[in-house]
């Protein structure tokens, strides 16, 4: 400890060009993958919500409530049915809105019965639209398998856009990370040819200058880290309060944002890691 005080001097040990540009790099990777777990676990919930949902609907000819309850009460026995709901006239001129306008009478208008049903996890769908068709001539079950389609294509194209996204952040991070550590020990060259000279080993002198760098690769990932973790906290108090937007916690556990420790370790690691290396280059040229 007294010939690494005694040779690394104090404007070294103060340096705050490399803790900066780390923790530059550590906010914005940390602030992207905050939104790529918001979005990714937003979507998959979406996309778990619409393969559990389903309708069926009657037919126009027998739209009565008779048969509704009918229905009802057959879907109440079915094993693969958590829920079943007839949405009533309100609802379904809710539905028909976009197309139709409001202040329609849906009534004066052949629309079958339209029953929502929640389905339970693995339920045989296939199975359950047979049974439902052999009890009820002309009833029709929708799983919404275009819609679970278009929600699978949504979740890949948010994964790739996603990891795209943060792959580019991590390698322009790497890259300036790298070039700041090795810059700034190549204004510190003498250091290293001077511990040389007066004895110290090779390990020795790459333990020093790794101790070193990782002192401040760890105070440039702290420096980063906090206002993200300050960021994902903020935001899951509010979404205490605005449940409908896609934020921390609403519908995504903070667990998921664990990640979120990633970027100020790999950070500090390998400022260590090239500052060693870098190190060891220079005692192999004087050797």
């Amino acid at each position: 400890m007294f010939l690494r005080s005694a040779i690394l001097p104090k404007q070294m040990l103060g340096d705050r060009a490399l803790p900066l540009v780390i923790a530059v790099n550590v906010f914005l990777a940390g602030l992207t993958i905050l939104v790529a777990v918001t979005v990714i676990g937003m979507v998959d919930r979406w996309s778990g919500d619409v393969a559990r949902l389903a309708s069926v609907q009657l037919p126009p000819a027998g739209n009565s409530l008779g048969q509704a309850e009918a229905v009802l009460a057959l879907l109440d026995d079915e094993p693969d049915i958590v829920r079943a709901q007839r949405l009533d006239e309100k609802a379904v001129s809710e539905l028909l809105a976009p197309w139709l306008g409001r202040g329609n009478v849906v009534g004066d208008l052949p629309i079958p019965q339209i029953i929502d049903i929640e389905l339970a996890p693995q339920a045989d769908v296939a199975a359950l639209r047979a049974r439902l068709e052999a009890a009820v001539p002309g009833i029709v079950v929708d799983d919404h398998a275009d819609w679970q389609a278009k929600t699978t294509r949504i979740r890949l194209l948010v994964y790739y856009a996603a990891g795209s996204v943060i792959l580019l952040i991590i390698l322009a991070g790497i890259i300036m990370i790298v070039f700041t550590t090795r810059a700034n020990l190549r204004d510190h060259r003498h250091l290293v040819e001077t511990m040389h000279l007066i004895g110290a080993t090779d390990a020795f002198t790459a333990l020093q200058f790794q101790k070193h760098f990782l002192d401040l690769g760890i105070r440039g990932g702290l420096l980063g880290a906090v206002p993200v973790l300050a960021v994902t906290y903020g935001l899951a108090r509010l979404a205490e309060y605005q449940p409908d937007l896609w934020l921390p916690g609403n519908g995504v556990p903070l667990t998921s944002y664990t990640v979120l420790i990633l970027p100020p370790v790999i950070a500090a690691l390998l400022t260590m890691a090239t500052a060693r290396i870098a190190v060891l280059r220079i005692l192999r040229q004087m050797n």
